[in-house]
């Protein structure tokens, strides 16, 4: 239990505080490590401020502080009754942005007038994100603050290239590869977004330690192990390239080929990019959800966020892996309880089935904007 901090803003569409969201019956709010978050604050209709959350663009911004600060437009709201009448407001987090924002390949220049046809970003993984950001944003009504850039994660070979491609698709794998997470929260006025690194949480985690209570896992073996690409030309003059990863085959012992289309570009460095997060996509699975105990000396915010690095003891089963997202949960007869969960879940058909809907989005996307 981490107490009871929480509290609920409510901003209207320009970003201009209402006041404060009071008497919910329960709350839900789930960050993602370089993912859109969500959150579910179920309240009575007569309570204060329901109204102005309930207006076209109206946002919440759910603080625990110095533990999390969550936040977003109301995307949608669902009631019932008429006994015990609730609504539940759906929060949409302010992540969205790196999914719902295109990269244009001029931003400077009108739509008519483009010129170009991608836009190219050189350095390191924070600076291209950061690059990105101000090129574009200027398009659009939300109040960006991009914090300035420190150059953080590996060069990215090549640089990225742009043409009209959601940011995050060209983005979250080398985030990944380079050990940082991207944090998109409003402050005041305006949305911030900045990049921290990846810390490792030296000792283990486990029910001895007394800061581990319930777990559940799952495990899963390579749905690829080999990539080949399809570049630039038609039939037998059509460019091919492929990689193998032959660790991971000499490991299992078994062989599985995938195809990734790349006939929108002619850059080894973009189909080496995209052969790499095919493989990434089909690795070994191991995922862990488990119920943590707070302390003083272990503490969301404090010693450990989404993105991190931890280690599990499972019966004696030593679990490494980045905690991917962590629920937070309010209710008056729980408090604010979180359930991290560490690495990806190979079990939970609603994660398999959003992973293949974002690869065929991103092959899509690919194949409309070369044209």
């Amino acid at each position: 239990m981490l107490g009871d901090d929480l509290q609920i803003l409510v901003y209207d569409k320009n970003m201009v505080r209402q006041g404060s969201l009071g008497g919910a019956s329960s709350v839900e709010f789930f960050p993602v490590a370089n993912g859109v978050g969500q959150a579910l604050v179920t309240i009575a209709p007569h309570r204060p401020r329901v109204a102005d959350a309930m207006q076209a663009g109206a946002r919440l911004v759910i603080d625990v502080p110095g533990v999390i600060r969550f936040s977003g437009p109301v995307v949608s709201a669902q009631g019932a009754g008429p006994g015990d009448a609730s609504i539940t407001l759906t929060v949409k987090s302010d992540a969205r942005i790196l999914w719902d924002w295109l990269a244009w390949p001029n931003p400077a220049a009108p739509i008519g007038s483009q010129g170009q046809a991608y836009a190219k970003y050189s350095g390191s993984a924070e600076k291209i994100l950061k690059d990105v950001l101000n090129a574009n944003k200027g398009r659009f009504p939300e109040v960006l603050s991009v914090a300035p850039n420190l150059n953080r994660g590996n060069v990215i070979p090549g640089g990225v290239q742009f043409r009209w491609h959601p940011i995050a698709d060209r983005l979250m794998t080398p985030f990944e590869q380079a050990g940082l997470i991207v944090d998109v929260a409003q402050y005041d006025s305006q949305i911030v977004v900045d990049v921290r690194e990846q810390q490792t949480v030296r000792k283990p985690l486990s029910v001895l330690s007394g800061n581990l209570t319930k777990w559940s896992w799952s495990n899963a073996g390579p749905t690829v192990t080999r990539v080949v690409a399809g570049g630039q030309g038609v039939g037998d003059l059509r460019t091919a390239l492929q990689t193998i990863d032959t660790a991971l085959e000499s490991s299992y012992k078994w062989a599985v080929e995938s195809f990734v289309d790349a006939r929108d570009t002619d850059d080894p460095a973009e189909i080496s990019g995209r052969m790499a997060e095919v493989l990434e996509d089909g690795a070994p699975k191991f995922g862990l959800t488990a119920e943590l105990v707070q302390s003083e000396s272990f503490r969301y915010g404090q010693h450990y966020q989404v993105g991190d690095k931890i280690t599990v003891d499972v019966d004696g089963l030593m679990i490494t892996d980045i905690l991917r997202e962590a629920p937070f949960r309010w209710s008056h007869d729980e408090g604010l309880q979180i359930s991290p969960a560490v690495g990806e879940r190979s079990d939970d058909p609603d994660l398999v089935l959003a992973k293949r809907v974002r690869a065929i989005q991103k092959v899509t996307t690919n194949l409309k904007v070369s044209q």
